[in-house]
């Protein structure tokens, strides 16, 4: 079912939830995040912090669509 507000919240909330993603980044160190765990306690912690701030619903899922480490 679609979740009409939420999707809403989520768009206009976008820089905001670009902004985590790069604070959560900038907590790990590059060997954190090169294993698949560390992706996936990241991919975890990412979707708690969104929830945890969204009004409308919850999202169940999160990709990682490019992933560099530098």
């Amino acid at each position: 079912k679609v979740n009409i507000d939420l999707d809403k919240e989520i768009k206009e909330r976008e820089a905001q939830f670009k902004d985590l993603v790069n604070t959560l980044l900038n907590d790990r160190k590059a060997a954190e995040l090169s294993t698949s765990e560390g992706k996936e306690r990241f991919r975890r912690e990412l979707q708690l912090k969104i929830n945890e701030s969204l009004k409308y619903g919850t999202v169940t899922n999160v990709f990682l669509t490019t992933f560099a480490i530098q």
